[in-house]
């Protein structure tokens, strides 16, 4: 489901976000 959302770029199914790129690290710390 999610993989459809984020087709752009191949990653975990949590960077469906606006934010992936932040994401990545925020995340993380959040």
């Amino acid at each position: 489901m999610g993989q459809s959302t984020k087709s752009t770029r191949p990653g975990p199914p949590h960077t469906d976000r606006p934010h992936g790129r932040v994401n990545l690290a925020g995340s993380n710390t959040a």
